[in-house]
C-alpha cells in the first residue's frame, strides 16, 4: 500500500501471524510481479487460511484483478461469520471491488449498510 512491495515483502518474511505473513506474502508477490510465486502463496493462503476463513483471501484476490473470486471468497466469509467482514467498508485492499454491484450486496448481508457512505464508489 506504500509502493515498497519488496520492502513489504521483507517485513512480511518475518510476521509471526502464519495467516498474516501468508497473506501479505501473497500480496507483496503479487506486486511484485513475480507470479509463480504469488500464485504459489496465494494457493497456500486458500488452502490454509481458505479453511476456517476467507476475508483475507478474499482481500488478495481483489487485488490480484479478481473479482469473482473475491466475491466468492466473501460470500464464504460472510457464511462462517468472519470478522473480517466487518471492514468490508473501510479496507483499501477491496478497493478495486468497490464499484462492482456486487458489493453493495456484501455490505448489505453484514449489516453494514446503515454505515454506508452515501459518496462511497458503489452501485446501486
Amino acid at each position: 500500500m506504500q509502493g515498497d512491495p519488496a520492502g513489504a515483502l521483507a517485513l512480511f518474511e518475518e510476521e509471526p501471524l502464519d495467516w498474516m505473513r501468508r497473506t501479505g506474502r501473497s500480496l507483496a508477490l503479487h506486486a511484485l510481479g513475480r507470479r509463480k510465486e504469488a500464485d504459489a502463496a496465494f494457493d497456500e493462503l486458500i488452502r490454509i487460511d481458505g479453511t476456517n476463513a476467507s476475508y483475507q483471501p478474499a482481500q488478495v484476490a481483489a487485488q490480484r484483478g479478481d473479482p469473482n473470486l473475491a466475491f466468492k471468497l466473501l460470500e464464504k466469509a460472510l457464511e462462517v461469520q468472519d470478522l473480517g467482514v466487518s471492514r468490508v467498508l473501510i479496507d483499501p485492499l477491496l478497493d478495486p471491488i468497490r464499484a462492482d454491484p456486487r458489493f453493495l450486496k456484501v455490505v448489505e448481508r453484514a449489516g453494514l449498510l446503515p454505515y454506508l457512505d452515501e459518496d462511497a464508489p458503489t452501485e446501486t
